[in-house]
């Protein structure tokens, strides 16, 4: 069976995109790596799309076969999600929406879409020990690890510093922060999180969806919406999806 493509990440600085990635590699298996800044596929190979697409930092190649799995759009203003929407139009695929807002504002354009979550939630849970609280730009003087990354670095560094940040928040007693793409991955894991109430929550549909309450440490069962998600991409590429370890896409 062909290796599928899955999104690789460059010249940009948030650690999240490419979290979301090593969760989606732990269904997928080896595969190929697309660039999510350019994203054209000249081979027969399916490209799986997940995270948040805006037209105005990516170069869309609109005939590429794709699925889409856990993506994110928008319709706020300043934010250009055209080429996406034409392209998702184009491929006639049900869409898998990372959240209720982007299966909405999809529904509303007359595009097929269902609520599947997002890539990260598919992360394993662990049940071992845990200690210790980790702050992850939580706030501006309380932090203890950063998503923020020097975006000149390299596909590689970029995955090791995702699956070594995954595994400081798998065995925490609590995570708090206020980014997404740490309390998902934290949520699937299994690990308590604490999301600051003064967040911008217009991308945090999803939170809402699996009833997470701001400002108080919460344990959220995600085993209903991850099963969503496997066997939405399952029926998508024809075969059963199965738990396995990490692995990074090849450049």
């Amino acid at each position: 069976m062909p290796k599928p493509n899955l999104i690789m990440y460059r010249k940009e600085g948030n650690l999240g995109n490419t979290v979301q990635t090593v969760g989606l590699s732990t269904v997928i298996g080896p595969s190929r790596g697309i660039w999510y800044d350019s994203i054209s596929n000249s081979t027969d190979e399916l490209l799986i799309c997940n995270g948040w697409f805006q037209s105005s930092y990516q170069k869309i190649d609109k005939g590429t076969s794709a699925v889409f799995a856990g993506v994110h759009i928008t319709d706020t203003a300043g934010y250009d999600s055209s080429d996406t929407v034409e392209w998702m139009r184009r491929s006639g695929m049900t869409i898998g929406a990372r959240d209720p807002g982007t299966a909405s504002y999809l529904s509303s354009l007359g595009i097929r879409a269902e609520l599947v979550g997002c890539a990260s939630l598919l992360l394993p849970r662990y049940d071992g020990p845990r200690s210790g609280d980790v702050y992850v730009d939580y706030t501006n003087m309380e932090s203890q690890a950063t998503h923020f990354i020097p975006e000149d670095i390299s596909w590689s560094q970029r995955w090791a510093l995702a699956t070594k940040a995954l595994e400081l928040y798998r065995t925490a007693k609590c995570v708090f922060t206020s980014r997404l793409h740490v309390a998902l991955p934290c949520i699937a894991m299994g690990t308590p999180i604490l999301i600051n109430p003064n967040v911008d929550r217009r991308r945090f549909s999803i939170l809402d969806h699996l009833g997470v309450k701001y400002g108080k440490a919460v344990e959220v069962d995600s085993g209903r919406i991850k099963l969503t998600f496997l066997n939405f991409l399952g029926s998508q590429l024809g075969r059963t999806l199965t738990q396995g370890a990490a692995t990074m896409p090849e450049c």
